[in-house]
């Protein structure tokens, strides 16, 4: 009898969903924050003088739902076969089964030996030991039973957002993408078990990855400029969940001291995902300054996006920003303005500034 992977979703621990609640209202401001600082885009627009003068904020309401996504939800989408049965019925318990199989062939294969060769080891050896090694074996027969299913890869097969969706609307004749994310705790919680990461690591990594949707959408560069909604809408899945990617690996890293498992998780996702997920590491070679005005260029234009339209401006944008090939760290002087030179107060041609000029700053782009 086949099985339906809404089945397996209400066999999930109880708590999952509010595990998923609570790490949206954990990490909601911190990932903007940290996407604010590495695309330097904010959800607001400019407003008219005569209008008032003020910025009008850009709403990204975020909601958890039960359930499947629209992509999951046919029956040939969701069920697995029979055949598959055992794997699946195993699948909870992944991390324990790996983690006996590894544990028990070291303790056979080193552990026993080493008792055996010493006086007072032997001790502990009274015929139980030998134990250990058909239980091991018992258990890697489970883990090979087990390789015969990806539950993880059969959900993401289906090529797009599944753990979380990034909602707009998309009208022909002005532009109010009314944008929204949605969060599906049941996916993630069995992703998640199956990736062997807590449900709260992967729901922040999936918020990152839907909140740079957003922000590389309708988020407002210094000019007071975004991204179309029409091109965007039209424009390659494949360059815009690299870019989402992109941008989801720099949150991971400003997040990893506050929560280390959210890169984790992100590490253990990547493999699993198709294609149009892979498109960034494309760009390994070039800086977050040089993606980041490539994606500038590509959303100022009246064409549809692709990662080839990308790719071209992201050399052209190696020229003026930096050398291709070099390491972030390599290429920081190229983007760190030069110190001002050191005056001599003493000298008579020196004249010190006034305090309050010495000491202004230039404000931050909305």
């Amino acid at each position: 009898m086949p099985i339906l992977l809404t089945d397996l979703i209400k066999k999930l621990p109880s708590d999952t969903a509010d595990r998923v609640k609570a790490a949206k209202d954990r990490f909601n401001t911190k990932i903007r924050q940290a996407l604010r600082q590495e695309t330097r885009l904010g959800l607001n627009r400019r407003q008219d003088d005569l209008l008032g003068g003020r910025d009008e904020m850009i709403s990204v309401p975020i909601t958890v739902l039960p359930g499947l996504p629209e992509g999951l939800q046919p029956l040939e989408r969701q069920t697995i076969d029979d055949q598959h049965r055992l794997a699946v019925l195993l699948s909870p318990y992944r991390q324990a089964l790996v983690a006996f199989r590894d544990s028990g062939k070291t303790l056979t294969e080193e552990m026993i030996p080493m008792l055996r060769s010493d006086e007072l080891g032997r001790r502990l050896l009274d015929g139980r030991e030998t134990d250990v090694g058909p239980a091991w074996r018992y258990v890697d027969s489970l883990c090979k039973a087990l390789a015969t299913f990806d539950l993880t890869k059969f959900i993401l097969t289906v090529n797009e957002d599944v753990l979380g969706v990034y909602r707009y609307n998309v009208h022909n004749n002005y532009d109010d993408p009314n944008p929204k994310i949605e969060l599906y705790w049941g996916v993630i919680g069995l992703i998640a078990r199956d990736l062997g990461v807590a449900v709260e690591d992967l729901a922040a990594v999936v918020l990152a990855h839907e909140l740079a949707h957003a922000y590389t959408h309708v988020g407002s560069d210094a000019d007071d400029r975004y991204w179309n909604t029409r091109h965007f809408n039209k424009s390659s899945v494949g360059l815009k969940e690299g870019l989402a990617q992109y941008y989801t690996v720099l949150v991971c890293q400003r997040l990893e001291r506050d929560a280390p498992g959210i890169r984790a998780a992100y590490k253990k996702l990547l493999p699993k995902q198709p294609a149009a997920y892979h498109v960034q590491e494309q760009w390994k070679d070039s800086t977050p300054e040089m993606v980041r005005h490539a994606m500038l260029e590509i959303r100022r234009t009246s064409n549809d996006g692709t990662p080839e339209t990308f790719e071209e401006l992201l050399r052209k944008a190696e020229a003026p920003l930096g050398v291709p090939g070099r390491s972030q760290e390599e290429q920081a002087p190229l983007f760190t303005p030069p110190k001002p030179p050191v005056l001599n107060p003493s000298s008579p041609q020196v004249k010190e500034a006034p305090k309050w000029e010495r000491h202004r700053v230039m404000p931050l782009p909305k």
